[in-house]
């Protein structure tokens, strides 16, 4: 699973098994799915656009409870494209939105979400020789979704190439770098056939359901839906995570930080008594650390850095936080020395100098 932003991450993983539609069972969507998805992988390498449609997609769309209108008529029609598919709660509630075919504001506000679907496996975004996301709507489907978003001013848009899913929100900014995303190859890529799947393995493919499936867009009797108190709920975590964090980075983290420069310079250089002038040099050397530590654990938990290369996670800041926090939680200690670990020849050298020429390794 990727997240880039539309969700946190953190609610994701704590928070969302409190909502009482975690606990609705999903294995019998689970083996409809898989039974499509042995299908799929057998034949999807060979299929175009419309046979990965009505192979995979209008299925699977049907297993998630959606009905569905196929291209619907546009408004200046020939110039103005919508996306593939108008999705509605019921047959209903599509036969009543199509004789405003057409008037995409009479229509639209009928459809709680719109989809577009991309031959079998097509990547989803796309990036120009300098690595940059290309804002090409005709070439890059992330940015093609986002047009339509605006274009309908549908709430939701869901794009997918059959084995990735992701969802999009017109609501937020930034909106086609911050979607919800699900590769189902994660899923059922590893299962044997017939076998049986592990916990991780559905608790995957229930965020998977849960996100995509037509009830999660059905509003309740406060007017929101299942994706938008999640979107609501991750966003007040996000801001409370923050928060505290920021408490624990000046109450905690910078005292720690800087009593490691003071006690380096105490015991490697025999300075018993910091003056006012190198408590402030101190300071800024800490807050430059802490800098650089949070904006490689930044990069390394949006995948800017390569994190999912084994050589380079092995040395990463985030494996060895992972080691320090496992440590911790056994109660053990990191380090008997005052300025040094057991990872420290491992982890890469880390130097923050102070101006008058000491520095502190970690």
């Amino acid at each position: 699973m990727q997240t880039k932003t539309l969700f946190s991450q953190h609610y994701l993983q704590n928070r969302l098994v409190d909502h009482e539609e975690w606990k609705e069972d999903a294995r019998p969507t689970f083996e409809a799915v898989r039974a499509l998805w042995e299908y799929a992988r057998e034949h999807g390498d060979t299929w175009n656009e419309s046979q990965t449609e009505q192979e995979f997609i209008q299925p699977m769309l049907e297993l998630l409870d959606w009905s569905y209108l196929v291209q619907p008529k546009a408004h200046q029609a020939g110039r103005v494209k919508r996306p593939d598919y108008a999705l509605f709660a019921d047959q209903t509630s599509k036969v009543e939105a199509m004789p405003y075919q057409g008037d995409d504001d009479a229509f639209y506000s009928r459809t709680p979400a719109i989809a577009e679907a991309k031959y079998w496996g097509r990547p989803l975004s796309q990036q120009d020789q300098a690595g940059r996301e290309s804002w090409d709507a005709q070439n890059n489907p992330s940015h093609q979704m986002v047009s339509y978003l605006v274009g309908t001013r549908v709430s939701w848009g869901i794009l997918t190439n059959g084995r990735t899913w992701r969802l999009y929100s017109r609501e937020v900014s930034s909106t086609a770098s911050e979607y919800y995303e699900i590769n189902l190859g994660l899923i059922f890529g590893f299962l044997s056939d017939g076998g049986a799947p592990s916990k991780e393995q559905l608790d995957q493919f229930r965020r998977w359901w849960l996100f995509f499936r037509q009830r999660s867009f059905d509003k309740d009797a406060q007017g929101r839906c299942f994706v938008e108190r999640v979107h609501e709920g991750s966003d007040i975590y996000a801001r409370r995570i923050s928060d505290t964090l920021k408490k624990l980075v000046y109450e905690e983290v910078m005292p720690e930080i800087a009593g490691g420069f003071v006690a380096y310079r105490y015991q490697e250089d025999g300075i018993e008594e910091e003056t006012e002038a190198s408590l402030r040099r101190i300071y800024r050397a800490s807050l430059s650390l802490l800098y650089k530590m949070l904006f490689l654990l930044y990069g390394e938990a949006r995948a800017l850095l390569p994190v999912d290369n084994p050589s380079y996670r092995e040395q990463s800041l985030t494996k060895l936080a992972q080691w320090a926090a496992e440590r911790i939680d056994k109660g053990l200690t990191i380090s008997d020395a005052t300025h040094a670990t057991a990872r420290y020849d491992s982890s890469g050298r880390w130097h923050s100098k102070i101006p008058d020429g000491h520095s502190l390794s970690l």
